[in-house]
């Protein structure tokens, strides 16, 4: 399987049908949770902790590193 965005989200097994995460950044117009407007947001606060208990902060700095690369590639 190719990953993520090249398949709609259909990366992993546990999510052949759809990945919920995928699904909701394509409905708010975000590349990734981490750059959307609503981040932190409840759903993703409480999937991450059940993952990684440290996955919000993870994705702040991952959103840091992305808007950077964004402003160098102007």
């Amino acid at each position: 399987m190719k990953p993520g965005r090249e398949n709609g989200g259909k990366c992993v097994k546990m999510w052949e049908d759809e990945c919920a995460i995928f699904k909701c950044c394509e409905e708010h117009g975000a590349y990734f949770c981490g750059i959307c407007w609503e981040f932190p947001c409840e759903y993703i606060k409480s999937k991450l902790s059940e993952w990684d208990k440290n996955g919000v902060y993870r994705l702040k700095q991952l959103a840091e590193e992305y808007r950077e690369q964004q402003h160098k590639n102007k």
